[in-house]
């Protein structure tokens, strides 16, 4: 059977000693159906005439070069440009395993789904250390409220990323990262997935995420504020469909994640973080119909209200 297009949206911004490995692991994939937009961000180093060299090399690789305009412009100007029936996303630093799309395409095919998801492996300077085999065993089918469940509590940091997963075309149509924030993934993945009837989960890690200090996750503490501001976005997308089994875990979820931030941004010195975080809580608390909370969710997050020092001693403990 013929292999349907795969559409690899890569934004490029000042990689030149990681994108060679990045686009060799993409190119190298045992699928080969696959079409690569390589969008060079205005990058000041020699990334965009490596995208440019690397497109005489393989005729499945397309380039963008547009001026400097951060991380979702980039993703949004590929994505005008895909013309596969699937989508995929990489960050141009990363690593790919060499059967990722054979694998995803496999799962999503085979259980029809909307969506596939694997597990990422993270690694500092050398290659990712893969251990997956030919065969890749899926961990679970799911619908979407089990789905949406997934971004709130232990999966939050493998649902919440778009670069470890291959999409249906038309669950992305019409929706565009969001200019000018960080933590864009969330907003983009609650939108997409509101969508998803289905998602077939992979067990293996076959997306390598390069940890390195000059990415946009090391950033300071302005992260914490623009994650708040993501879930909350999350939050209230869950009510504006409507999904009333899922807004109290949501609204928990909520709580317990901006107290944990506030936690953290104090004990790293970051106050005018910690003292924006304190303000979007108390806002939060009073708008929350917290009877629909746990017996403990309701004490951590009375606590983290009214008796900060006394939430501080427990939760520094554990």
């Amino acid at each position: 059977m013929r292999e349907s297009r795969i559409s690899v949206v890569v934004p490029v911004y000042n990689v030149e000693n990681y994108l060679n490995e990045c686009l060799e692991s993409i190119l190298q994939q045992t699928y080969h159906e696959l079409e690569v937009i390589l969008v060079d961000d205005g990058s000041t180093d020699r990334s965009g005439e490596l995208c440019e060299e690397w497109k005489k090399k393989d005729k499945r690789i397309h380039v963008i070069h547009q001026s400097n305009q951060g991380l979702s412009e980039a993703r949004n100007r590929g994505l005008e440009h895909i013309t596969g029936k699937y989508v995929a996303f990489v960050d141009s630093d990363d690593i790919l395993h060499p059967q990722m799309y054979e694998h995803l395409a496999d799962a999503l095919q085979a259980e029809q789904a909307d969506v596939a998801i694997c597990k990422e492996t993270l690694f500092w300077g050398d290659k990712p250390q893969f251990k997956c085999g030919d065969r890749c065993e899926i961990r679970a089918v799911e619908d979407k409220i089990r789905l949406l469940t997934h971004m709130t509590d232990d999966w939050i940091t493998t649902i919440d990323v778009v670069w470890n997963k291959l999409y249906k075309k038309e669950l992305l149509e019409g929706i565009c990262f969001p200019k000018g924030k960080l933590s864009e993934d969330v907003y983009f993945q609650i939108d997409v997935l509101l969508r998803a009837s289905k998602a077939v989960w992979l067990d293996e890690k076959l997306y390598g995420y390069r940890q390195r200090t000059g990415s946009i996750m090391h950033q300071d503490g302005k992260i914490y504020t623009a994650c708040a501001e993501a879930l909350i976005y999350q939050r209230n997308r869950i009510y504006e469909q409507n999904i009333v089994q899922l807004m109290p875990i949501f609204d928990s979820y909520l709580l317990r994640k901006i107290a944990h931030m506030r936690l953290e941004a104090s004990h790293q010195k970051m106050r005018e973080s910690a003292k924006e975080l304190k303000g979007i809580y108390q806002n939060l608390y009073h708008g929350v119909d917290k009877k629909r909370f746990s017996v403990k969710d309701r004490i951590n997050t009375y606590l983290a209200r009214y008796m900060w020092w006394i939430y501080c001693i427990i939760h520094i403990m554990q």
